[in-house]
Order: structure tokens, then C-alpha cells, then sequence
């Protein structure tokens, strides 16, 4: 199965991404992994191919810019900015986007580039797959962390989770139904999918190397 991970933001966002890659690979699937100019090397380090995606990350963290987008404790705020920094690289990052998810039968998305994914998904045939490092759809048992921080009653959280989910830009509704994987949020976008191949159909791949072998630095 042709697999493409999208994945930008800093090393904590990509570094799984690239190691969820390699388990992929090493299942006999086919993986490309797109992230940022300065964190491709976590994606080379397992062996799995990069498609850069035309701007440094880092780059921009350090940059005036950057650093007061790091200060602001408004959630809002702060997800603006990166909305903002996704709009300024548009014209380098669509294209690296559209090359690398081009004939992928599912495309793996972080929560930096879901409205990309849900896009080339429905454009290409695709299922699109939601990546969270933490808890971000609705549940009974963490909050909408757009909305608060603190605990809340377990009934007040799938009913925060909506709201937070329209405040803080949930992926977009399309026209066309979308078969969900077993694994992905009820809450994803609705895109064309294709039902994807089983294991003994499944593309092999070379073999990457082991996740152990990631860079420190």
C-alpha cells in the first residue's frame, strides 16, 4: 500500500511521524515521508524517502516571527500563526505537498496539514488517516484543549470537543462520503477512500532501517 506522511512542525511532530513511517516499511508498505528542509534527516536516518517541503522550520522558530508565536499563550492566537506561516510558504509548499502524496492510496496527516490531506485525498481517491500525539478528537475523557486546560465532568468533554473542533478550524466538510479506516477519528474529513489493498496485496518495499537509529540531534 502506497502510504505518504505529510508532516510538519518541529522535531516532536515529525520524529513519530518518520518513526510510524519505518513501521510501515517494515510491514511491506510503501512510505514517503514530506516534512520540512531541516528535519529530513529523521526521515533519511530509517531509510525511508523524503520529499523536502521548501522551507526551514527552524529557520522560522528563531525568527522574530517565530519566537513571539512561541511566547502567545492564546491557543487562538497561537494556531492562527501557524495558519499565517503555512499562508507565507503556500507557493513552496503545495507543490511539495501535491508531488509527494501523487498515487498514494492513503495519506497520514499531522494536525499541522489536515486541510491539505483532506484535499489531495478527495482529489486523488485517497483515505486520509489523522496523526494526533495526543488527544484531539472527541472523548469523554480530556477536554478540548482550544477550549480549557482544567478537568472538567466527563459529559461536559464530548460536548467541548464539538465546539472546540469549530473554534479551533476542524477539517473541512466535502460533498463526497468518505469510508473511514476502523483506526481514524469519527470526526474526520469526509473524503473519496478507497477501501486499501490487504497485506498479501500490499507493495513491498526495501528494507529501512530500525526506529533505534533516529538521530539524537
Amino acid at each position: 500500500m502506497r502510504t505518504t506522511v505529510p508532516a510538519t512542525g518541529s522535531r516532536g511532530d515529525v520524529q513519530p511521524a518518520a518513526v510510524l513511517g519505518a513501521e510501515l516499511v517494515q510491514r511491506g508498505h510503501e512510505v514517503v515521508l514530506a516534512t520540512t528542509d531541516d528535519l529530513t534527516r529523521f526521515g533519511e536516518a530509517v531509510g525511508i524517502p523524503v520529499v523536502p517541503l521548501g522551507f526551514d522550520m527552524r529557520a522560522f522558530l528563531r525568527s522574530d516571527q517565530g519566537q513571539e508565536l512561541l511566547r502567545n499563550t492564546d491557543v487562538h492566537q497561537y494556531l492562527d500563526g501557524f495558519v499565517k506561516m503555512k499562508a507565507a510558504h503556500a507557493q513552496v509548499l503545495h507543490p511539495a505537498v501535491v508531488r509527494a502524496c501523487a498515487d498514494a492510496d492513503v495519506i497520514v496527516s499531522n494536525t499541522l496539514l489536515p486541510d491539505e490531506a483532506s484535499c489531495l485525498a478527495e482529489a486523488g481517491g485517497a483515505t486520509v488517516v489523522a496523526l494526533h500525539q495526543a488527544p484531539r478528537r472527541s472523548n469523554p475523557r480530556v477536554p478540548s484543549f482550544v477550549l480549557t486546560r482544567r478537568r472538567v465532568p466527563r459529559p461536559l468533554n464530548r460536548t467541548g470537543r464539538a465546539d472546540g473542533d469549530r473554534a479551533g478550524g476542524d477539517l473541512p466538510e466535502t460533498s463526497t462520503p468518505h469510508r473511514r479506516p476502523v483506526d481514524a477519528p469519527s470526526t474526520s474529513a469526509r473524503c473519496t477512500g478507497r477501501t486499501p489493498p490487504t497485506a498479501a496485496t500490499a507493495r513491498t518495499a526495501p528494507p529501512t532501517r530500525r526506529p533505534t537509529d533516529l538521530p539524537t540531534r
